[in-house]
């Protein structure tokens, strides 16, 4: 090999080499540029981040002082009724003092991811006037079956007594509906060997009436009993009625008509389609809607 072809590829090598640094240099000022972005972008990140955790205060403020005045507004509260709210980052709970006052959980409609929000509670108030399908002791044979029309609502601090049977003295005697809640509330607790698989089976908790009610629900079903029947809210935040004039008042009032709907599918399946209707309509109970 000549000296010429040497000196040749030495300035081959030598071009190849600054061609690998520039390219070296290329690569080292795109990374520092990407890094530069990665910061940018985490900063950015961040104050988003602020921005959100400041939203989500503001909101529960906001949503605090609505739902408040809506539940003041709705249940005629004066000012010291109610006395602390707290946030589990899906439930707002607002918990009053007086002992029968009520306690209104609002379940709300997903917001962010761990905040949801609603106008108001979650449970349905039925209609002054409607009629809706009542069930017997809950249970829902057509013989069980009958339509209630609403003809009282009324919010749990309303002044109303109520003529009643009391089975010590074998008399009718007139009490504040509040204090047949209560008796109602405590002939249903959990006991310590007898529990009910419906919500909370811990001893002494309530298996059917919750401990506080939003309204009483009057109702006149002509079919079951000529006396007034009322309603109270249950723990699932349905309707079931108390025993007040005598031992055999109780029963679901379907408000949402789901009821209605699951037990005309369960008949209808085992029979034929449309018999659980045909039966409510002899009984001269079905509801024209």
């Amino acid at each position: 090999m000549t000296k010429a072809m040497l000196e040749e590829q030495v300035k081959e090598l030598q071009e190849r080499i600054s061609n690998l640094a520039n390219e070296r240099n290329d690569l080292c000022n795109k990374l520092y540029k990407a890094g530069t972005l990665i910061d940018e972008l985490k900063e950015e990140n961040k104050k988003l981040n602020a921005y959100v955790d400041a939203s989500k205060k503001s909101l529960q403020v906001l949503m605090r002082d609505v739902i408040e005045e809506e539940i003041k507004n709705n249940l005629q509260l004066k000012e010291g009724d109610y006395n602390d709210y707290y946030s589990n980052g899906s439930v707002i709970e607002l918990y009053y003092k007086e002992q029968n006052l009520g306690q209104v959980s609002i379940t709300t409609k997903q917001w962010s991811e761990d905040w949801k929000h609603k106008n108001y509670i979650n449970m349905e108030v039925p209609i002054l006037g409607k009629e809706y399908y009542f069930f017997d002791d809950g249970k829902t044979s057509p013989s069980r079956c009958y339509k209630a029309k609403v003809v009282g609502i009324y919010p749990y601090k309303s002044e109303l007594i109520v003529d009643t049977f009391d089975y010590d003295l074998e008399m009718i005697v007139q009490k504040p509906i509040q204090e047949i809640h209560r008796n109602e509330v405590n002939d249903h607790r959990q006991g310590e060997n007898f529990k009910v698989l419906c919500g909370d089976t811990t001893t002494g908790a309530p298996w059917l009436y919750a401990e506080k009610t939003d309204y009483f629900i009057k109702c006149e079903i002509k079919g079951y009993d000529e006396n007034p029947i009322w309603f109270a809210r249950t723990i699932h935040n349905g309707w079931f009625s108390m025993n007040v004039t005598n031992s055999w008042q109780s029963g679901t009032l379907d408000v949402d008509g789901k009821k209605y709907e699951e037990a005309k599918h369960n008949f209808d399946m085992y029979n034929y389609d449309g018999f659980y209707d045909s039966e409510i309509i002899a009984k001269g109970e079905f509801i024209e809607n």
